[in-house]
């Protein structure tokens, strides 16, 4: 039996180095705009108390405009820690730093209204990263619904490790699927009987391990402060 291991290629910021043309403007804006929302978030927060003299609560209805902010903010994050690969798959996928945790902690503190549309857009950010399709189920299963899920975190307002981890779980579950079903071929050649027995063990390789530790990270106790110190209508 082939192990999974053996084809496991360890490639910390290796990538980083090789990167090049759309790959490395993408990655530079995504930094440049992560750096320039988190200024404009903490100065918004220094101006805060200044203007909340009056006496006058204006409503807030309708589209949050701080709350996209941050979310910009997590989108770009995301996809920064998502070149951030400590290992890479034979056949795709890669372990990165936590690239997930910042659109399930978004999720979490806005509500899935917010967290599936920036979920959405994340998935659209990654295709950038490359595409393999064969099939246009298997498209949806592995690019627009296996990152979409990470919004489902927003449903679970009161406990954000729950929520997290149900997001987590959630993305690992749509990959499988495909993997079974349009990889299986694929099970026979690493000596596995079993195409979902051999998908799953695959994709919790990745998604899995990082989804124990976002989790993990979640459950922190500065995660709180955070989420107080954060601009618009948190969860």
């Amino acid at each position: 039996m082939l192990l999974l291991s053996e084809s496991i290629s360890f490639t910390l910021f290796e990538e980083l180095s090789e990167l090049a043309g759309i790959d490395l403007i993408s990655l530079i804006v995504a930094g440049v705009v992560s750096i320039a929302l988190i200024v404009a978030i903490l100065l918004y927060k220094k101006r805060t108390p200044k203007d909340q003299n009056s006496d006058v609560t204006m409503p807030q209805k309708g589209i949050d405009v701080r709350a996209l902010v941050v979310g910009a903010m997590c989108i770009s994050l995301a996809f920064v820690l998502s070149y951030m690969k400590i290992f890479s798959m034979p056949l795709g996928g890669s372990l990165t730093l936590l690239s997930m945790l910042p659109v399930c902690l978004y999720a979490g503190w806005y509500g899935p209204r917010y967290g599936l549309l920036a979920a959405f857009a994340y998935g659209l950010l990654q295709m950038i990263q490359g595409v393999w399709v064969v099939h246009p189920i298997q498209f949806i299963l592995d690019y627009l619904l296996a990152f979409t899920v990470l919004g489902l975190s927003g449903f679970f307002k009161r406990s954000l490790p729950l929520g997290v981890a149900v997001a987590c779980f959630a993305r690992l579950i749509c990959s499988t699927v495909s993997g079974a079903v349009f990889f299986a071929e694929y099970a026979a050649e690493a000596g596995f009987d079993n195409a979902w027995v051999y998908s799953l063990l695959y994709n919790s390789a990745y998604i899995g391990v990082e989804g124990v530790l976002c989790v993990i990270v979640s459950a922190l106790p500065f995660m709180s402060t955070i989420k107080k110190a954060l601009p618009g209508k948190t969860a």
